[in-house]
């Protein structure tokens, strides 16, 4: 088998991949629409499917846009900006009916229509990200299938309460570049509702505690809207407060469709 090989794209499946067919053996290919023919470079062979890159698209469907976001394809945060946002919720429609129905034996007419958010951007409420400092620090995402952290500097899909936060905590971090070794990742998590959110930085057991204690009341003191800065490794079962908050107190608000909900720090949600 050649290493650049010539695919038509059949569907999209989870994850993002779309799928194709070489000689009958399943491709997925990151970053495609149904219906397209593509260049791709198979990457990795597995027992039951080829992993590919997309090398070059060669017949674009009509529903391929510019994607608003510099690091799309660079960074693992995003699937699917190179798809016009009105198309969006159609295919995620057809790969959560086809998971339901492959994994648990669900028809699609448990499925209700599924409803775009209001704007394609600004609209993740929450992120993970990663901390790394060699020639110099770098915070981001990690690269499509591999522990590369890509600098992130903006990011157009995360709201702007979040990206205030992580933009002043980048700044803190270049003056506290000692701390950098102890933290593993950081997450933020914003509340539209509210306008604040809280930052869970992620840590070694073994980290200087007094001077994270002090980035964060640093942080603290420069007004931004955070409820809480909190800290967590594998010693602690939940997220701890690094300034001396309750729990309730730490947690954000959430009001989709007029339902409160209360998000405490380190507990999943998707909004």
């Amino acid at each position: 088998m050649t290493s650049k090989v010539r695919v038509r794209i059949e569907k999209l499946v989870y994850g993002g991949w779309g799928l194709g067919r070489i000689d009958g053996r399943v491709v997925l290919v990151p970053y495609v629409l149904p219906e397209e023919e593509v260049e791709v470079r198979i990457e990795r062979e597995r027992r039951d499917y080829l992993l590919a890159s997309l090398l070059e698209v060669l017949k674009p469907s009509e529903g391929r846009t510019d994607p608003p976001c510099p690091h799309f394809r660079d960074c693992g945060g995003c699937d699917y900006q190179h798809i016009s946002y009105e198309l969006q919720p159609r295919f995620k429609e057809e790969i959560l009916k086809e998971e339901l129905q492959r994994i648990g034996g669900i028809g699609p007419e448990a499925v209700e229509r599924m409803i775009a958010a209001k704007s394609p951007l600004g609209w993740r409420l929450r992120a993970e990200m990663a901390v790394t400092v060699t020639d110099r620090l770098r915070v981001g995402f990690h690269r499509r299938g591999t522990g590369e952290v890509v600098e992130i500097r903006t990011c157009p899909a995360l709201h702007q309460v979040a990206s205030g936060i992580l933009e002043r905590l980048r700044e803190a971090l270049e003056r506290h570049l000692n701390l950098t070794r102890a933290i593993r990742r950081l997450e933020v998590a914003a509340s539209p509702y509210e306008g604040k959110g809280h930052l869970i930085i992620h840590s070694l057991v073994h980290h200087d505690r007094k001077r994270i204690r002090k980035m964060a009341e640093e942080l603290d003191a420069e007004g931004l809207p955070l409820k809480d800065v909190l800290i967590k490794h594998r010693a602690l079962v939940s997220p701890h407060s690094l300034l001396g908050k309750g729990r309730t107190a730490s947690a954000i608000v959430l009001k989709p469709h007029g339902v409160e909900l209360l998000c405490y720090p380190g507990v999943f949600f998707q909004a």
